[in-house]
């Protein structure tokens, strides 16, 4: 079901899955993407770890985190927004 994040300043759900296996197992949270170059070659980018907030609360670690994330992925689509799909409509059911 996701939580309720802002993306791009309109609130949507966004998945939790990649956090909450980074919150539950203690593992790297690495955000990363690929860009489509010039010559049509993929080059994967292992951008960032993301450093996870731990309050105690689990819910809110994974809202606080899926936010965050959410966030580092806008500023990545700003950079190519060319190169940004997503395969389902984001905000259906706008909240």
């Amino acid at each position: 079901n996701g939580v309720e994040v802002s993306f791009f300043g309109r609130k949507t759900k966004a998945p939790t899955g990649a956090v909450n296996l980074a919150l539950k197992r203690d593992v790297p949270l690495i955000f990363g993407h690929c860009i489509l170059d010039k010559n049509n070659n993929n080059i994967v980018v292992a951008k960032q770890k993301i450093d996870l907030i731990r309050t105690g609360n689990i819910k809110q670690d994974i809202q606080i985190n899926t936010q965050n994330l959410i966030h580092i992925m806008e500023k990545t689509i700003q950079q190519y927004p060319d190169q940004w799909m997503w395969f389902h409509n984001r905000w259906k059911g706008e909240l």
